[in-house]
């Protein structure tokens, strides 16, 4: 933490209580490469429950140090219940800047990685040059495989980007305006305060859950890291949204800032993320209605 002291200013946004009650996933789950190295089956991911959906986020950035926010990338669990979507934050990971091609071959990794459904993507500034490579086939030299084109679903101008009329439509671009801004960040205060989003817990607890597998217990210290970085960036999200601060603009806006010095961009990701759970959240809603008002019609016809 570079010493750092855990706390919230009074402008904070987001309370520290609310983000650590939610520090409940004990196993975080890993990508391809990473499960590489190490041959233990009980880390391997899981498979779907019914009804689940599996979101890659990404807020991009493309140049290093300090100043600059780092492109963040969530691997988010949406599993169905009675009030909706239960989200789990299962995996995390940041890259400090990087060519938009790159980012976008790692965004695939993790979507097919992790059998996920949809891409969260911000589009705006270099996460449109992501978004183009992710429109066309793209070669995965290190791992021998070539991806098909991916295309948007949610804007129309972003899809005919794609030149493939037959590309899956699985990325959900966000071109945040002040208005939708303001939106994400109350709807994941929100979900925070309902116990409705899941992340992985303390540091402490993930390492003694990771040295209950012997296999790796024999890794090398620094392979050891690769499985504790999740927890580890679990922890430097919840320092960043305790440091963001938040004011009403006259137009009665919620808007958030980072202090000097700290970042935001795994905030970013994650309430993106946050955010389109909440919209199938709502087509998932209207399927079950539709369900509950055809029963209302269900009769056996009259017997003569």
């Amino acid at each position: 933490m570079e010493a750092e002291w855990f706390g919230e200013s009074e402008k904070a946004f987001f309370k520290f209580d609310d983000l650590l009650k939610n520090r409940k996933i004990g196993k975080a789950f890993y990508p391809k490469d990473t499960l590489e190295m190490i041959n233990d089956k009980t880390f391997n991911m899981e498979k779907k429950v019914k009804g689940e959906l599996r979101l890659v986020t990404a807020d991009i950035a493309t140049m290093k140090g300090n100043e600059n926010d780092a492109s963040s990338f969530f691997i988010i669990k949406l599993i169905p219940t009675k009030n909706g979507y239960e989200r789990q934050v299962i995996y995390t990971e940041n890259i400090e800047g990087g060519h938009t091609g790159d980012q976008a071959l790692r965004i695939r990794q993790l979507f097919y990685d992790f059998d996920c459904d949809y891409i969260v993507l911000d589009t705006q500034n270099a996460g449109i040059g992501v978004y183009d490579s992710l429109a066309v086939p793209q070669i995965d030299r290190e791992r021998g495989t070539e991806y098909e084109p991916l295309s948007c679903i949610n804007d129309d101008r972003l899809r005919e980007r794609c030149v493939y009329t037959d590309a899956p439509r699985v990325v959900y671009s966000i071109r945040a305006t002040p208005q939708m801004n303001s939106e994400i960040a109350v709807q994941l205060r929100d979900a925070l305060r309902r116990g409705k989003l899941k992340i992985l817990v303390p540091e402490n607890e993930g390492y003694d859950l990771l040295n209950t597998s012997k296999k790796f217990s024999e890794l090398p210290e620094e392979t050891k890291l690769l499985f504790k970085l999740p927890y580890m960036q679990t922890t430097l999200l919840i320092n960043e949204m305790m440091n963001l601060e938040y004011e009403r603009t006259d137009a009665g806006l919620i808007k958030l800032k980072e202090q000097s010095g700290h970042r935001k961009d795994r905030y970013s990701s994650l309430s993106y993320g946050n955010y389109i759970a909440n919209q199938l959240e709502l087509k998932l809603n209207k399927k079950v209605e539709a369900v509950d008002v055809s029963k209302l019609f269900m009769f056996k016809s009259p017997t003569f």
